[in-house]
């Protein structure tokens, strides 16, 4: 991350700069970040509403709570919540999870030093003050300690902060963006994240739908992230195989937004002459099972999709070495389709595209048939 443009201090300037957690964010312009957002998010037509509800967000100094899970897209749309607005301070990103526990109290609201040889106690700005004017975003605020909880809520409703270590509060101006990984709202049942501070949090809430629930969006990303980073390994016009198309559809994609861009990321430096094919996607390493696409019922597509994801499961089989790799794939072909078929034979043998008798043989050879 560039140094910060704007200093606070010098103090809590270089803090800002050094500790790995927190981080000031640069003064995009709001169209190249409207631009990203629109092809992630806002093109999506599960995303539709998002974009006119996110401006009106905007506009209000409301807290936001945004949800969803790693790699869903909070953080972009936490910084986009604050170009989006009238506020024109800094915007400052702050990972709960990844502050020092024994810091985190003086990292977010500042303290008061010894006097120095004037007498006068040295002053350090925490993140609420660096933030003034403008937007803090806390990422991971289920990480909070209670300790630190009970103080945020009080900032909430006080707009005021104390130093550890000072005698006289500090007013704030600073708009509060939040994000977590789970529902909060489990995590309040628990008794680990305190019931009013989320009900003061909660007031205009955001959530963002994993990858996974949105596989009509995977390729039209796929293709902006190829058209994003081809130009920078010198493709000019991308082309993805329908092969490659297919294992992409059928990937879990447990990492969301983020994991799909390294994938597509990795292909572009591998692939030749800027074709994506399957060969060029990192995806068995992932973890989770492929999951099937909505596809028309019956189509062409959908029996290619669903091959293809197959073949992933079969190469997962080799790789483990699975005995017996013949009669179980056998067994569970026949005894899936005797079930889809409701124990009808002659509908199975129908599904299957055998003869009666064979699947008669079967059906007994796996003992799926009653004792007559």
């Amino acid at each position: 991350m560039t140094p910060p443009t704007q200093s606070h201090g010098n103090q809590a300037s270089t803090r800002l700069r050094e500790h790995p957690a927190i981080q000031e964010g640069l003064r995009r312009s709001r169209s190249v970040l409207l631009a990203r957002i629109q092809a992630l998010l806002f093109d999506s037509a599960y995303y539709a509403p998002l974009h006119a509800f996110l401006d009106r967000l905007a506009r209000s100094d409301a807290p936001a709570l945004i949800l969803g899970e790693l790699g869903s897209g909070k953080a972009m749309v936490a910084e986009y919540l604050h170009h989006a607005s009238q506020r024109r301070g800094p915007y400052v990103f702050v990972n709960c999870k990844a502050l020092d526990p024994a810091r985190a109290e003086l990292e977010l609201f500042g303290y008061e030093d010894l006097p120095g040889p004037d007498g006068s106690p040295r002053e350090v700005e925490g993140c609420f003050e660096a933030a003034r004017g403008g937007s803090l975003f806390l990422d991971e605020i289920e990480a909070l300690s209670p300790t630190l909880q009970v103080k945020l809520l009080h900032a909430l409703q006080e707009r005021r902060i104390q130093r550890t270590g000072a005698s006289i509060p500090v007013g704030i101006d600073v708009r509060l963006i939040v994000a977590a990984g789970t529902d909060l709202a489990s995590v309040v049942k628990s008794g680990d994240f305190r019931e009013d501070l989320y009900y003061q949090l909660n007031v205009a809430p955001v959530r963002l739908l994993p990858l996974r629930a949105r596989p009509d969006d995977v390729i039209a990303l796929v293709r902006y992230f190829a058209q994003l980073y081809g130009p920078k390994l010198g493709h000019q016009d991308v082309e993805v195989t329908p092969e490659a198309e297919a294992l992409l559809r059928a990937h879990p994609w447990h990492g969301n937004i983020r994991e799909l861009e390294n994938t597509v990321h990795y292909a572009m430096i591998v692939s030749r002459d800027g074709r994506i094919g399957a060969a060029d996607l990192r995806l068995l390493q992932a973890s989770g099972e492929p999951t099937f696409p909505v596809c028309e019922p019956g189509s062409q597509a959908d029996a290619d999709l669903v091959l293809s994801a197959l073949d992933v499961l079969f190469g997962r089989l080799f790789v483990q070495g699975q005995p017996d790799l013949y009669e179980l794939v056998e067994r569970s072909l026949v005894t899936s389709a005797f079930r889809h078929c409701k124990g009808n034979q002659v509908q199975t043998a129908r599904c299957l595209s055998v003869s009666r008798n064979v699947v008669r043989t079967q059906l007994k050879r796996f003992g799926l048939l009653e004792k007559e």
